[in-house]
């Protein structure tokens, strides 16, 4: 009563402006149809539409809101525009099971009777409840907001409910102040939907909410838990600045739009197990103290280095390691990007991330080795850089000093040779593929598995000019890559200093392979 004297006053209306009016002069106007139009009054009695001889209406239920609801098909129609602000209502309120046809105004206005029923109602015009007051519980289970619906700053107290309720235009719940057990449970939010600046005093039920539209939690304050299990967020979600102080549950939810959880904090647990981000997540300065979130669902984060270093030590706290890597390698990308050229750190992480992935991908370092293993071991059997040693155990094997510029015209002229017999034989296939294809499955065919596989054999024991194969390179290269070679062969004049380099980089990628890999299963 205090705080409706303030108000009043605040609008140039002293306390003796406020006048008792029975609650039956109200029901009265709406029987017959007339606006009711009332402000700075107290009302005494319950306003009760049910006792009231109104035309009615006939709207299929479903089978949920008869048993459960406790709704008729057969509804009220209420003709009267009703506009009651600045007032309180010190009865309860019964206006359930019916449909609005004009506007409802109960702006400023107090219901402190302790239950206020608009369960099933059809607001068909505007529902205007900005800054009321509703002391007790506040039922709208299954109502439908068919125009704009401001619930702007409205203080909620215990047991508010909005089950299933249908909200197709705009939806303004900006600065309320919700109390204990405060549900939305299956609503859906065809337009806009605006919590922004909001207090949840107590546990708050979003689950299976739909937001079609813009989600506004911007700044809104969750003091205890709040469950936005399975819910859809079709638009933009916006918890920038917002707070948790419980625990706070997004498993399972859909997010179709741009996700902002920018500077949010988490001062609670934070379970986004199982929702998907099918936009840009931003993370950007958020806070937390356990964030459950599975790496592969996140399709874009925004996040600065603080939020990525959290995120990784959080993982690892909750024993997700390779969410941990995947999330620290792509921090480490975030920073090379933001780097300058003219800064050598950035030519470092790239070493680092083509050589080891940041030290998270122990199977880079691990393609580099066959890769260059390979590589030598292809240029040592195309350059003819190796040779057997004559002992008493293989008499007559080959050996000849090579001079360096010898060992460098002989390869690039057989290089040069294959070369050609390559692309020869390239243009005949191509020519014969066009000209007839199924000459090339004939072949095939008659061939035989037998036949491609003796084939590809003699093509690994071709050489040259010695009898040095490429699986006699290949091992001589694998060797020297990982130990020392053998005993028995020797590079050519020329090639020892490409056998030097080839040691040398075995040497700090198997240390690097061994460190990396250590890094990623030893936790």
């Amino acid at each position: 009563m205090v705080l409706l004297l303030v108000v009043g006053l605040s609008d140039g209306a002293s306390s003796d402006s406020f006048r008792v009016v029975q609650a039956s002069e109200i029901l009265a106007k709406i029987e017959n149809g007339t606006r009711v139009d009332y402000k700075f009054v107290v009302v005494e009695g319950d306003l009760d539409l049910s006792e009231l001889d109104l035309p009615t209406g006939h709207v299929e239920r479903t089978e949920y809101e008869i048993a459960f609801m406790k709704l008729t098909e057969e509804v009220k129609l209420v003709a009267s525009p009703i506009n009651i602000t600045n007032s309180m209502i010190q009865g309860n309120v019964s206006f359930g099971n019916a449909i609005f046809m004009n506007s409802t105004i109960f702006r400023w206005t107090n219901f402190s009777g302790g239950y206020t029923n608009f369960v099933g109602a059809d607001f068909v015009g505007a529902a205007d409840f900005w800054s009321a007051d509703f002391s007790g519980i506040a039922y709208f289970i299954g109502a439908n907001f068919g125009s704009d619906a401001d619930f702007g700053y409205a203080d909620f107290d215990d047991n508010t409910n909005f089950w299933c309720a249908n909200f197709s235009d705009n939806a303004s719940f900006w600065g309320a102040d919700f109390g204990d057990n405060t549900n939305f449970w299956c609503a859906n939010f065809s337009d806009n939907a605006s919590f922004g600046d909001a207090y949840f005093d107590g546990a708050s039920d979003f689950n299976g909410v739909d937001f079609c539209g813009y989600a506004d939690f911007y700044d809104a304050y969750f003091d205890g838990a709040s469950d936005f299990r399975y819910a859809d967020f079709y638009g933009y979600a916006d918890f920038y600045d917002a707070y948790f102080d419980g625990a706070s549950d997004f498993s399972g939810a859909n997010f179709s739009g741009v996700s902002d959880f920018r500077y949010a904090d988490f001062n609670g647990s934070a379970d986004f197990r199982e929702a998907h981000f099918f936009e840009s997540v931003d993370l950007s300065g958020v806070k937390f103290v356990s964030f459950e979130v599975d790496w592969n669902s996140i399709n874009q984060l925004v996040c600065d280095g603080p939020a990525y270093l959290e995120l990784v030590k959080n993982f690892k706290t909750l024993e997700q390691f390779e969410d941990a890597d995947s999330c620290y390698y792509q921090y480490r990308q975030w920073r090379q990007d933001t780097k300058s050229w003219l800064i050598w750190s950035k030519y470092i992480d790239i070493l680092a991330h083509l050589s080891c992935g940041y030290g998270v991908r122990p199977s880079y370092t691990l393609c580099w080795s066959f890769g260059i293993i390979l590589l030598f071991g292809l240029a040592l059997w195309i350059g003819n850089g190796i040779y057997r040693s004559k002992t008493p155990q293989n008499e007559g094997a080959y050996e000849k000093t090579w001079a360096i510029s010898t060992v460098c015209s002989v390869s690039l002229k057989k290089i040069l040779f294959l070369s050609r017999r390559i692309l020869h034989i390239l243009v005949a296939i191509l020519k014969m593929v066009t000209h007839s294809p199924k000459i090339i499955w004939i072949i095939l065919f008659k061939l035989g598995p037998s036949e491609l596989l003796g084939a590809l054999r003699n093509i690994g024991e071709m050489s040259f000019t010695t009898n040095v194969s490429f699986k006699d390179s290949l091992y001589f290269s694998s060797l020297v890559f990982v130990s020392q070679p053998p005993h028995d062969w020797r590079p050519k004049e020329g090639w020892k200093y490409a056998v030097m380099i080839e040691d040398i980089l075995g040497w700090l990628l198997l240390a690097l392979f061994l460190v990396t890999l250590g890094n990623v299963m030893i936790r």
